[in-house]
């Protein structure tokens, strides 16, 4: 698979997922391993629906947050299906899903999929996308303490 395939594959994967399941359930299932790191059902949910549509479209096997399985392979999908749970658990708009496509251990293309704004980011080695339209980066880019997302632990303590 090439990276231009992986970038629309995995975008209209994590679209169509988060349509199916929906991302109503924010109730905070249970805590993982570390007691700063939660799980909602919608994870568990989205996670499966993704899961389940890049094998159906491609047979590659996948790395997943939400599972125990090391693929055996140089080639494989990494998945995040809700980065960013407990912004998510809280209905705060700062949460995305995520995929990557790896070949031959290097990572060749990435999506990141916000559902509240419905902008979907994509990126091989060369070339940054934003809705399909390629984006540049600049040096000149500034970025103030309003821009940057923090992170809220369960504490309250702002990171």
């Amino acid at each position: 698979m090439n990276e231009k395939e992986a970038i629309e594959i995995g975008s209209e994967v994590l679209e169509q997922s988060v349509k199916t399941v929906g991302l109503g359930d924010t109730d905070i299932k249970k805590s993982k391993e570390c007691r700063f790191t939660y799980l909602t059902q919608t994870d568990e949910d989205v996670d499966s629906e993704i899961r389940g549509r890049l094998n159906e479209r491609t047979g590659v096997p996948i790395l997943s947050e939400e599972s125990n399985q090391i693929p055996e392979s140089t080639d494989y999908w990494v998945v995040d299906p809700i980065d960013g749970t407990i912004p998510f658990a809280h209905s705060m708009p700062n949460y995305v899903t995520m995929l990557a496509f790896v070949s031959d251990g290097l990572p060749k293309a990435s999506v990141i999929h916000s559902p509240p704004t419905e902008h979907t980011f994509t990126a091989t080695q060369e070339t940054a996308y934003l809705n399909g339209t390629e984006i540049q980066s600049s040096d000149a880019v500034s970025v103030n303490e309003e821009a940057v997302f923090n992170s809220i632990r369960a504490d309250g303590v702002h990171e």
